[in-house]
């Protein structure tokens, strides 16, 4: 009799996966770390309210990490300029970058039905959102 692994450990070695190979993709760029990456996503997302330091504390949260030692070092690259906001050389390192990233993980999806896809999606959201809550009731 074979045991099937539990959700969360089959998301847990799919997001290892995952990260190895965001990893692997960005080793050929100028963003040096995965917290590079999530920090240089969030300040884009985030746009004129980026000077607001809020994507800080959330950022800071979601990567169980101080912000400031990443953002210094990408200012030090001159990736992120004035009150933060992405220099011209961190939105063409960025862009390069999300390209390299969408080519590399293009194939992932590849063979598998929209309504998989569309259904995968659905459920990693639900399992997200309450694995948040859940974290917001014991914290």
């Amino acid at each position: 009799m074979t045991t099937q692994l539990s959700i969360p450990a089959v998301i847990g070695a799919t997001e290892n996966a995952l990260r190895a190979l965001l990893l692997t993709t960005l080793a050929s760029t100028v963003i040096a770390s995965y917290a590079e990456w999530v920090v240089l996503n969030t300040v884009s997302a985030a746009g004129t309210d980026a000077s607001s330091g809020q994507w800080r504390d959330e950022t800071a949260r979601a990567l169980k990490t101080e912000i400031e030692p990443i953002e210094a070092a990408l200012r030090e690259r001159g990736l992120i300029v004035g009150e933060t906001q992405l220099s011209d050389d961190g939105f063409e390192a960025l862009v390069a970058a999300r390209r390299a990233v969408g080519a590399a993980t293009a194939s992932l999806v590849e063979g598998i039905s929209e309504s998989d896809v569309a259904a995968t999606r659905r459920v990693l959201a639900t399992l997200r959102e309450r694995a948040e809550a859940l974290v917001r009731v014991q914290s």
